[in-house]
């Protein structure tokens, strides 16, 4: 499986596989993202303490503690929507420039983008920053820096998944990526200036 990591060129080709391992992948990738926030839960805890308002302490310990689990649930949720959406997008794209081949085998490769995030997590883990009260966006850089090093590797392999998925060309792959990722990009960057810097996502 590691192939996919240097040659998903190779690793796509004739590949045949059932949806367990690329539910794991994803179901793997969800975890992680929750024991992340688990790990910091403290420190989001103090966070919201500090900036919901306490006139009533029984009703912000249940809000705390609502928030908390929400925060929680998300990354798991979500590792499993974004999996599906993003597939469903890199489909729809590919379909407009002649791509063929069912939805669910691109499902299945599309999976394989998680790994790099996966195998990147402890380092990932170190540098992201959960103190919520910074000020300056720079104080992220060696997180921004890692994130869209793993961006661009997912993005080197959904291109030969796509590729092979779909069968298309490398190029009408690469620009059904592009595309996606792009707007990723786009919505990122304009999260980074709409969010308070006081609120770091």
């Amino acid at each position: 499986m590691l192939k996919v990591l240097y040659d998903p060129d190779s690793f796509f080709k004739n590949l045949e596989i059932h949806f367990v391992i690329p539910f794991a992948i994803v179901l793997i990738s969800g975890l992680l993202g929750s024991l992340a926030v688990y790990l910091k839960m403290g420190e989001f805890e103090s966070y919201l303490l500090q900036t919901i308002p306490n006139e009533n302490p029984e009703l912000t310990k249940a809000l705390v503690q609502f928030v908390e689990l929400t925060a929680l649930v998300s990354p798991f949720i979500g590792a499993i929507f974004q999996w599906v959406i993003l597939s469903g997008v890199l489909y729809g794209l590919s379909a407009l420039l002649g791509g063929s081949g069912d939805f669910s085998k691109t499902l299945k490769f599309t999976a394989f983008c998680y790994v790099p995030s996966i195998i990147l997590f402890p380092i990932s883990f170190y540098l992201a920053d959960f103190d919520f009260q910074r000020s300056q966006v720079f104080a992220l850089t060696p997180s921004l820096i890692l994130s869209i090093a793993i961006g661009l590797w997912q993005a080197f392999i959904l291109v030969f998944a796509l590729k092979h998925a779909r069968d298309l060309s490398v190029k009408k792959s690469l620009i059904c990526v592009a595309i996606t990722f792009g707007s990723i990009l786009l919505l990122s960057i304009l999260t980074i200036f709409l969010i308070p810097t006081g609120v770091v996502t």
